[in-house]
């Protein structure tokens, strides 16, 4: 995940200060989100999604086209997410076990969880040494007659 996210990353951020059709420089937000996704053509393979968060008081009439095709606008869905926080430099390994953990604490729970929608968030810049904050994120899939909302973190 530390190649692909590194590489994502940098699309993006040459999305978000000016490579874009209005040559416009956009707030960077945080979570910056990695969402890992199965991958139809190959099963045993993961697909990463490299997501900044945009304003949309921002930009009222949308965000400006990307210049790079690698890079999209995509308008995500209201939903709640099952958020477990963790400290320090996050990596793939680190990750895995974070979220293999609280993906068996909400399992224990008896909350029912989408597994192929596990999302990375980092809040930090790379050079933040201390006070560190990610995020296992995963997709709480929700009764319809459900009211309780002591589990859920909604982002």
């Amino acid at each position: 995940m530390d190649d692909v996210s590194s590489a994502g990353f940098w699309k993006n951020y040459r999305y978000i200060t000016g490579s874009n059709a209005e040559n416009r420089t956009i707030a960077m937000t945080t979570p910056v989100a990695v969402d890992i996704l199965p991958d139809a053509k190959q099963p045993l393979m993961k697909l990463f999604r490299f997501s900044f968060f945009v304003d949309p008081k921002q930009f009222p009439k949308g965000p400006p086209k990307p210049n790079d095709k690698a890079v999209y606008i995509r308008q995500e869905p209201e939903r709640y997410w099952y958020a477990h926080k963790y400290g320090g430099f996050s990596n793939d390994r680190i990750f895995k076990e974070e979220a293999r953990v609280f993906q068996f604490q909400l399992n224990s729970l008896g909350l029912k969880i989408d597994p192929e929608g596990i999302r990375f968030a980092g809040y930090d810049a790379p050079f933040k040494v201390f006070n560190r904050r990610n995020e296992v994120l995963f997709p709480a899939i929700l009764n319809k007659n459900s009211t309780s909302a002591q589990h859920e973190d909604k982002h």
